[in-house]
């Protein structure tokens, strides 16, 4: 061809690879290189704490069934409990609910169901048990 110069491959000699390739593969490999680095650093100092259940009454509504107690079971370990099994007693009366998984860091509701108005300040609510998955 006239006026380009090609090599054996059939390519013009001279043009190399684009600068845009250049920063597409830097900034590939500096992320590649973060990500890689924060699992490290979270596998060796990440908090490994068991789980830590903290109960909370929200509000008590009649109902069909009772008085509906709704409580609030907040996680504050780092790992995941299984099966928490909560008691609420009003009085001589008691009630009781089961989360399946309050995940480590989170919050579920649940409720109770009394026959009695327990009022709103009525429930005493502790946790019965729970498993590690």
């Amino acid at each position: 061809m006239a006026g380009t110069k090609e090599g054996q491959t059939g390519k013009p000699e001279g043009d190399g690879m684009p600068w845009l390739e250049y920063v597409a593969a830097a900034t590939g490999a500096a992320l590649a290189l973060f990500f890689a680095s924060v699992i490290v650093v979270e596998a060796w100092t990440g908090d490994d704490s068991k789980p830590d259940i903290a109960l909370q009454m929200l509000s008590v509504q009649p109902g069909s069934g009772g008085f509906a107690a709704e409580i609030l079971a907040a996680n504050r370990g780092s790992k995941t409990a299984a099966d928490v099994r909560v008691e609420g007693r009003a009085g001589e009366e008691t009630g009781e609910t089961t989360f399946d998984f309050v995940p480590g860091g989170s919050e579920r509701k649940g409720t109770v169901v009394f026959r009695m108005d327990p009022g709103p300040n009525g429930v005493e609510l502790r946790v019965l048990g729970y498993r590690e998955p």
